[in-house]
């Protein structure tokens, strides 16, 4: 079962197997097991090229040390140092959850074909949550 989508340039198709997502999940498992069993380690390695140049954070500033707050159990900390990351993580588990569902009942068929308004609507989207994250992120600077 495949999931469709048309439109990243002119006659290409873009399928995404429900197998891929799900290799997904050692990768994301492995970057919190991380975060979990040495946070101090992976704080260490990251660094923000803007921030330590301008000191201006990038709108996706906190993530690694959201990430280490989700693995240890510090949900409040990690939502306040990047809401972005959450609503990411959300939108990851039921996509995981969904590409289950479709997995294991095949009468639940899925195929998502975004009309080229849908897909204008969903950019803006992004970009409008993009922008209200960078600014939470400047006001708590």
């Amino acid at each position: 079962m495949n999931y469709v989508r048309r439109g990243l340039s002119r006659g290409a198709n873009l399928t995404v197997c429900p197998l891929l997502i799900f290799l997904s999940v050692p990768f994301v498992a492995g970057i919190i097991a991380w975060a979990a069993l040495a946070p101090k380690s992976l704080l260490g390695w990251v660094h923000c090229p803007l921030r330590e140049v301008t000191s201006i954070p990038c709108p996706s500033c906190g993530s690694t040390f959201a990430i280490t707050c989700y693995a240890n159990g510090l949900w409040q900390e990690g939502v306040l140092a990047n809401p972005l990351l959450a609503l990411i993580g959300v939108t990851y588990l039921l996509s995981l959850l969904w590409t289950l569902a479709v997995t294991v009942v095949p009468s639940w068929h899925g195929e998502f074909q975004f009309s080229g308004r849908e897909k204008k609507a969903v950019r803006w989207l992004a970009a409008l949550l993009m922008l209200i994250n960078w600014v939470w992120l400047l006001i708590r600077c």
